[in-house]
């Protein structure tokens, strides 16, 4: 992902810390087919991420539901595995974009965890334990993002304050973290 060669080309410079930001907060009622051709929107994305794998759901498998439930598993994971949250993260991602998987079944986001490297019953319990209070941050994050008028998914914040909505071309990224750290020179900081 973009992101992810950022953070390759400027290395310790950058850091990347995901924020919760709900696609959807609770079940829609959107007929199958309302769903469907919903999906065809993620083939913009698809022309800007060339590395992510975005299909216009093909699968007999239910629409999730919700994302609460997968930022809250990836909350819950990053607490209890901080080494397997990146990995984690991207394959929630792929099982949703690509996959076609509803990410809203704890089943499935156990499975993910398994493949991130995350023992099935340890993640299960930590969701058990965990899961009420990674639900209010994700929440916290969620509010604070829209009292902030983000309202697009990618929202790039470098330095919390400049936004960057929607999906930009590598080179815009990189041009933002040039020019913060030109400013930053220059302010002697």
């Amino acid at each position: 992902m973009r992101l992810d060669k950022l953070k390759e080309r400027f290395g310790d410079r950058v850091e990347i810390e995901w924020k919760a930001f709900f696609l959807r907060t609770g079940p829609r009622d959107w007929e199958r087919q309302d769903f469907l051709n919903y999906t065809h929107s993620w083939m913009r994305p698809k022309e800007m991420e060339p590395e992510l794998d975005f299909t216009i759901w093909a699968t007999e498998d239910p629409q999730p539901h919700s994302s609460v439930e997968a930022h809250v598993a990836f909350k819950v994971l990053e607490e209890l595995a901080p080494d397997s949250a990146k990995a984690y993260h991207d394959l929630i991602m792929k099982a949703y974009f690509a996959d076609n998987r509803d990410i809203s079944d704890t089943d499935i986001l156990t499975g993910l965890a398994v493949e991130a490297g995350v023992d099935a019953e340890a993640f299960r319990q930590a969701l058990a334990v965990r899961g009420d209070a990674m639900s209010e941050l994700a929440y916290e994050e969620y509010h604070s993002a829209t009292s902030q008028n983000i309202t697009s998914i990618p929202t790039v914040v470098f330095e919390h304050q400049v936004q960057v909505p929607g999906a930009q071309p590598l080179s815009t990224y990189e041009d933002i973290v040039e020019q913060i750290e030109q400013q930053l020179a220059s302010q002697g900081g």
